[in-house]
């Protein structure tokens, strides 16, 4: 018994309360399971504590005990402590959460059902929670055909629920794999593939077929025409490989086109062909399964359809039915012909964890659903190709690898050591680490000393004998050819290492990351410690590199313009004018003087408080206030007096120009911004 495990620590983040169940669980089995229900209980509390770990002792020492309760029973100490990790349960809304929960796609049933059993426990149910549990596994069940299956049963209980549910998904499983060991050729006579859509004309009569001026409505190409002059008259069918159709024409492409009012809506009924989903996407590449709206919906990618469809089927079986709004849209296959829209409706398609926004015309149950050229392309389900490089699918020699080698000698001769120094940043607070050696397996040690040897000759590395402040671990890995690759691994220093603040001038991004990550992956030439020389701390030379020139005549440039600028501005800048109590103001909000408001007093400097028409207070800058008029009529008053007022004034101005200061014929007199006349624009008091 003392060889078992102990449970871990008590999680005092997260869900707390959840963790704290656990535990208790877990340690009332331990305690069970090594026998120490016998013990004393100052020895199931210090058991317990720990147990829990060094923050469960905190919390421990925080709690206050009564003088019925004891700090060494472990009874008491266990609900201090679910006090503590439970929080305040609210009855409402631990139902609002039972009832939401519904079973999400590809979730088993028994998972379902125990979620549902643990959210019932806080809900409160008493006698009535098994009679819970079944109603929200009947409304949440993601099968529709199930949810009618368990709707059929009249007195349905929850045992009855479970055992319908279970042999329901055992008996999906079995098909599945019925349908993975079925032979190809017993399928391939009974099913077609899905988008098989096709359109059937009804048999009529020849007086019914013919109509004016000669012109037919044919049977081959779905089209009207005269006689002899049907244009898939001798072709063969893209889709089914057969020439001269006799009573079948395939939907194509799809165009949305304004609607007035269809004349010609034909006289046919569609037809699809069954078949399961799974099939289908095995056989037919041009198939996507896509989750729309709570639901697995298989979708045909139609690179020549400009509109997506979503048949009417596919939205029944979708857990978040969408809003359809009837608008007219002409839905036209590539020979012409309408098809019927039932409307328009914007779905919710996730495509690799990433959600979009698609618009759908829902057309009826025997259609197939399917997506547009545009809604491939931007889904990135299909790619578009401009240029084929024929050269590249040449089937590569023997002598591809030597011509590389000879293009690039560059890249293949040295050990990989960078033009450049690499010198390291540490941060102020950092710690040197230095780590033991590393024990190595007695029938590597010779290979070992070996290749260091090997490595120190060549100049890969170079033995130091001082102590230094940083070491690090050796790691020696076997390759696969039998060689030895040796590494270090600079976990803490790595750690402490200043990360770049700005691109450098002559290295590049990559470089810099290599630096950084000091030599994570080793080369494949077996040469990774070279890469060490990038900083060596110890070289005996040390690059030596200019200061930085300051840049004292662009800063000089950027404080000329700054007060150019500033000059500029204040020339042509006033302060606003202060408002007085009973003021009539307009209140800025989004870029627009919308609201009315009378100012009640200034709080502080150019702050006001203003009140509504309807009674709210606001407190606004002077900067987002806008003295108006309190009436219509004074503002048109006001704006003839104005107008007088500018017209005398500038008669006067003009009288007085003419006899005081008269200019003389040489000069001439130039007209100002400053001095023209300004109108103040006409605001209607809303």
């Amino acid at each position: 018994m003392d060889t078992l495990k102990p449970p871990e620590n008590l999680k005092l983040t997260g869900n707390v309360d959840s963790n704290w169940r656990s535990f208790k669980q877990q340690f009332e089995l331990y305690m069970a399971a090594i026998g120490m229900d016998t013990k004393p209980e100052a020895r199931k509390v210090a058991l317990l504590l720990t147990i829990a770990g060094p923050q469960a002792i905190e919390v421990y020492n925080t709690f206050v005990f009564n003088e019925n309760e004891d700090r060494n029973k472990l009874d008491d100490v266990l609900a201090k402590f679910t006090a503590h990790c439970s929080p305040i349960k609210n009855e409402t809304y631990e139902r609002y959460v039972f009832r939401s929960r519904v079973q999400q796609p590809q979730e088993t049933f028994d998972n379902f059902l125990t979620d549902l059993r643990l959210k019932a426990k806080t809900c409160n149910f008493d006698q009535l929670s098994d009679s819970m549990i079944r109603d929200q596994i009947v409304f949440g069940i993601g099968d529709a055909k199930l949810r009618q299956r368990l709707l059929r049963e009249t007195e349905l209980t929850l045992q009855e629920a479970i055992k319908i549910c279970q042999a329901s998904e055992l008996a999906q499983l079995h098909v599945k794999t019925f349908g993975e060991i079925m032979p190809k050729s017993m399928s391939s006579n009974t099913d077609a593939a899905i988008g098989a859509v096709s359109f059937k004309e009804k048999r009529r009569t020849f007086r019914a077929a013919k109509q004016k001026d000669g012109v037919y409505s044919c049977k081959r190409c779905g089209t009207d025409h005269h006689p002899k002059q049907c244009p898939a008259f001798g072709k063969q069918c893209a889709k089914c490989n057969e020439t001269d159709l006799s009573d079948t024409f395939f939907v194509g492409m799809i165009t949305y086109e304004n609607l007035q009012e269809s004349e010609n809506n034909g006289c046919g009924q569609l037809s699809v062909n069954a078949q399961s989903q799974e099939d289908a996407v095995k056989n037919d590449k041009w198939v996507a399964p896509l989750q729309i709206n709570g639901a697995l919906v298989t979708l045909k990618l139609d690179t020549g359809a400009k509109a997506n469809l979503i048949s009417m089927s596919d939205i029944k079986n979708m857990t978040e039915k969408p809003k359809i709004k009837k608008k007219p849209i002409l839905l036209k296959n590539y020979n012409g012909k309408s098809i019927d829209s039932l409307g328009i409706c914007r779905l919710k398609v996730t495509v690799k964890e990433k959600v979009h926004h698609l618009l759908f015309s829902v057309v009826a149950e025997e259609l197939e659903s399917l997506l547009g050229d545009k809604a491939c392309e931007n889904l990135y389900l299909v790619k578009r190709v401009y240029h084929i490089n024929h050269d590249n699918s040449a089937v590569t020699t023997s002598n591809s690898v030597d011509d590389i080698v000879q293009s690039f000698v560059d890249v293949f001769k040295g050990f990989g050591v960078l033009p450049y120094v690499y010198k390291i940043q540490l941060k102020e607070n950092a710690q040197p680490v230095v780590h033991p050696a590393r024990r190595v397996p007695a029938p590597l040690k010779g290979r070992l000393k070996k290749e260091l040897d090997r490595m120190t000759t060549l100049g890969v590395i170079k033995r130091i004998q001082e102590p230094t402040d940083w070491v690090n671990s050796m790691v020696c890995v076997k390759k696969k050819n039998g060689d030895l690759r040796v590494c270090m691994d600079p976990k803490d220093l790595n750690d402490n290492i200043k990360p770049p603040t700005q691109n450098s001038e002559s290295t590049t991004e990559e470089d810099i990351e290599i630096h950084v990550n000091l030599v994570r992956s080793p080369l494949e030439c077996g040469m990774a410690p070279a890469e060490i020389l990038m900083n060596r701390k110890l070289r005996t030379t040390l690059p030596s590199c200019a200061k930085r020139q300051g840049n004292v005549k662009m800063k000089q440039k950027l404080k000329q313009l700054k007060e150019r600028q500033k000059f500029y501005y204040d020339r042509t800048t006033k302060h606003l004018q202060p408002l007085v109590r009973n003021d009539v103001v307009r209140i800025k909000d989004d870029e627009n003087w919308s609201k009315k408001a009378t100012v009640m007093q200034e709080v502080a400097p150019r702050s006001y408080t203003v009140k509504t028409n309807d009674g709210q207070i606001f407190r606004r800058n002077r900067r987002d206030l806008l003295r108006t008029e309190k009436e219509r009529e004074e503002l048109n008053q006001c704006n003839a007096r104005s107008e007088s007022t500018a017209l005398s004034t500038t008669n006067d101005c003009n009288t007085d120009s003419n006899t005081e200061t008269q200019i003389p014929d040489n000069q001439t007199f130039t007209l100002r911004r400053s001095t023209r006349h300004i109108k103040k624009p006409d605001r209607l008091n809303l």
